[in-house]
């Protein structure tokens, strides 16, 4: 069953900040720069920048983190692997203009140098890519940055996974 994200009512899952999965040493998915984000995303709206799935934070200097989502006013879906759209920190942005309404199957990898988005299926974009940044924010489903009151996602989210290792 998929879970239903509503932007006015600013819904939001959250996993607190644990050293097994985010920040600190030994973190899940911060322990490496190596990582898989995937997920099934229906959208109801194109406006606005939100996130599926992210681990991120905004903050004066620099912006750690990773996030799958959409940014700013682009009709296409992005994966941030290190950093934000703002940073363009291994950010890289599919091809396919989505429609509001329609189930995507959206998925974001990263090797330790290569940074790839996936949608449904088919590789629609890669950028070489080496650094990556730890965020101590919490795993955050439905929003952008996990710090910041904005980019909610208003839509459907469903089978997310996230993996150590680039699939």
């Amino acid at each position: 069953r998929a879970l239903l994200f509503d932007a006015s009512s600013k819904d939001i899952i959250q996993v607190p900040t644990n050293p097994l999965y985010s920040g600190g040493s030994g973190g899940y998915l911060t322990e490496s720069p190596t990582r898989t984000v995937s997920c099934w995303v229906l959208c109801n709206t194109k406006s606005g920048g939100f996130a599926f799935v992210s681990n991120s934070t905004s903050e004066s200097v620099g912006q750690p983190g990773w996030m799958l989502g959409r940014t700013g006013s682009s009709d296409y879906f992005r994966y941030a692997s290190d950093g934000t759209a703002n940073s363009n920190g291994g950010l890289v942005t599919g091809t396919t203009n989505f429609s509001t309404g329609v189930w995507y199957h959206v998925v974001g990898t990263h090797t330790g140098s290569i940074a790839t988005l996936y949608v449904n299926g088919i590789a629609e974009a890669t950028t070489a890519y080496s650094n990556w940044s730890i965020s101590t924010q919490p795993l955050t489903f439905g929003k952008w940055y996990s710090n910041y009151d904005c980019c909610y996602l208003d839509g459907l989210l469903d089978d997310v996974r996230l993996y150590r290792r680039a699939l």
